[in-house]
């Protein structure tokens, strides 16, 4: 479809929603259009008009219009699409959520739990079993805390509560819907009977897990995508951590929302938390990962400069302890494109997952991303292992190299992509820690490759290991499908 054709689709969409709910001036809605045409209509392409496009997975208008216009206006003013509309006026993205979704933005928070005529009452408690006002305790009961039970994720439950005959047998108990929610990446996690779980219109919730009425809302800057960490303070507080698609972690009252505090991880504007913090002794190890993949490609956009980490916090106070970037030195200017856009080398690695802890080995361990500029840093797409006192590098391991990689590249290449392309086989997952029935311990790390990689976590070598150097470094074995 040409642009004279999709702009026709488009004012036929806008003329429907006018006409449904009339939120848009003749001239304002003009304007909507010719933005979405310019900056969203090569992505976000009609499903009927048979063209890829330019970025594979973005999601049709069609799917778009399923989404409520909060979550529209949170992707454009502080998510992925902000740096599409950096220099359109505030009032101009509003329309554009309007027009988009066919919806009016609510005045009202529609996640609000005071506002939610199924929020959590006496009742709800004497249902579930537990005296009226009982004090939060995150022991009681079965519980799945965060990305696994255990801060070695192993992500094994060794009392579950039923068995596989059971399956068979089981029925739908009750259902939460989530107000303006489009997506729910995060896991849920589950402690003192409650079920704790973000969701993407930024809305973090506690439910009960007998009757799913809503204990709490508590609404973060913007998306939460990942498991939330329920522990203890030092003052006996229960706290729920988790952090959000901005770059900011959170440590809010887990009885009952009240905010504790707030902190920022990564000042890059593109930073993410994507994965759950872990929790061990008093201290919160957070990883960072970031939507600079999306951005990158743009030839108004200054490729590349975000490096992942992990950031160790006080967990009674957020206050930073360390932070340890993967890319240990900051990324440096190369040349500039077409545009005059400063152009960078040194980026990539981010951290999407939960960490793991070794307390034997005083370790941290995190698996990487891939390199978002060439040369590919020796620590992208691979397994490292950080001292958990001090943030310093024990050891890193290169698992494939030379992986450069943007999404828009694939479909689009523009000058600020790679010239070799990598495969995008990022680390996504957390490494597993474990024992094997010999004694000897083992570090699991699966590779979006399909492989499996097995690191021995007790072999130390000095300094970087590298695959391709000749070294054989730690690795045990690797294997996946044909």
């Amino acid at each position: 479809m040409d642009r004279l054709h999709r702009a026709a689709a488009l004012v036929a969409a806008a003329a429907a929603v006018v006409c449904a709910a009339a939120p848009l001036s003749a001239q304002t809605a003009s304007r909507v259009i010719r933005l979405i045409d310019q900056r969203c209509a090569n992505c976000h392409v009609m499903a009927d008009t048979g063209r890829a496009p330019d970025v594979e997975g973005a999601p049709d208008l069609a799917a778009l219009r399923t989404m409520s216009p909060q979550a529209i206006l949170q992707a454009i003013v502080t998510g992925t699409m902000r740096v599409h509309a950096e220099d359109v006026p505030d009032e101009t993205k509003r329309a554009m959520a309007e027009f988009i979704s066919g919806r009016k933005l609510s005045p009202v928070a529609a996640g609000d739990a005071r506002t939610m005529p199924n929020r959590c009452s006496a009742s709800a408690e004497a249902t579930a079993g537990r005296p009226a006002g009982a004090s939060f305790n995150p022991s009681g009961g079965p519980s799945w805390n965060g990305w696994s039970p255990d801060p070695t994720n192993a992500r094994f439950q060794p009392a579950p509560g039923l068995t596989a005959a059971d399956v068979p047998r089981l029925t739908l108990k009750w259902a939460f819907g989530f107000p303006g929610a489009a997506s729910v990446y995060g896991q849920p996690a589950v402690a003192g009977g409650r079920v704790f779980v973000g969701v993407d219109s930024g809305y973090v919730y506690a439910l009960d897990a007998a009757t799913g009425c809503v204990h709490w809302s508590f609404l973060a800057e913007t998306g939460v995508r990942n498991a939330v960490s329920i522990g203890t303070l030092p003052d006996g507080r229960r706290a729920a951590f988790f952090g959000d698609i901005r770059g900011h972690v959170y440590a809010v009252d887990a009885a009952t929302g009240a905010p504790i505090w707030k902190v920022t991880a990564d000042a890059h504007p593109l930073a993410a938390i994507t994965g759950a913090p872990t929790l061990f002794d008093d201290r919160l190890y957070v990883p960072v990962s970031s939507r600079e993949e999306a951005a990158g490609g743009s030839l108004n956009y200054p490729c590349c400069t975000f490096r992942g980490s992990i950031v160790a916090l006080d967990a009674a106070t957020g206050r930073q302890i360390w932070k340890a970037y993967a890319i240990p030195d900051p990324p440096t200017p190369t040349r500039r494109n077409s545009r005059g856009t400063q152009l960078w080398t040194g980026a990539g690695a981010a951290i999407w997952h939960a960490p793991t802890i070794d307390p034997r080995a005083r370790a941290v361990y995190v698996a990487t991303g891939d390199a978002y500029t060439e040369p590919a840093h020796r620590n992208t797409d691979a397994v490292m292992a950080i001292h958990m006192d001090t943030g310093r590098i024990l050891w890193s391991v290169q698992d494939f190299e030379n992986d450069a990689w943007l999404v828009a590249c694939a479909q689009d290449p523009t000058e600020n992509c790679p010239k070799d392309l990598g495969p995008d086989y990022d680390f996504g997952a957390s490494p597993i820690l474990m024992t094997l029935a010999d004694g000897r311990r083992v570090l699991l790390a699966g590779q979006k490759s399909g492989q499996v990689f097995a690191h021995d976590p007790d072999f130390v070598p000095s300094g970087y290991v590298g695959l391709g150097s000749g070294t054989p470094g730690n690795v045990l074995l690797a294997f996946g499908l044909p």
